[in-house]
């Protein structure tokens, strides 16, 4: 599966996963935090800047795909909205774990990097060691 290259303004983001580090936007004047990147603050239109993302959160939602859009994708498999612990959202791919029959909302989770066919590494996220249900 290929992933979009980085724009100029993704980069720094990109690069953070290339090196296993999860990267969000913070607003510099409201502090607010913003994924997926864009070039000002969603909320107030200031300035943002990257920081480091402690990684961990848990389970938003979820919902598997068994026809996926672009044929790029081999299904079935699980995206998920991860309601990270500084409190922003972000979607990705659930990986190692089946949420079939399980109890998936609210379980606390964590980013993993997994490789691509490119040369970035695509944050997904896994259940934390010790919380599968």
């Amino acid at each position: 599966m290929d992933i979009v290259l980085p724009a100029a303004m993704d980069s720094a983001f990109w690069n953070a996963c290339h090196a296993a580090v999860l990267l969000v936007q913070q607003c510099t004047a409201c502090q607010s935090y913003q994924y997926p990147p864009m070039p000002r603050c969603g909320r107030c239109r200031g300035a943002v800047g990257y920081v480091r993302s402690g990684g961990r959160g848990e389970i938003y939602s979820y919902s598997t795909v068994y026809r996926p859009q672009d044929p790029r994708f081999s299904p079935p498999y699980t995206v998920a909205i991860a309601s990270m612990e500084e409190g922003w959202k972000m979607l990705s791919l659930l990986v190692d774990f089946d949420p079939a029959g399980a109890d998936t909302i609210g379980l606390p989770i964590e980013v993993v990097f997994r490789c691509s066919a490119t040369t970035a590494d695509l944050p997904c996220f896994a259940p934390r060691p010790g919380m599968r249900r």
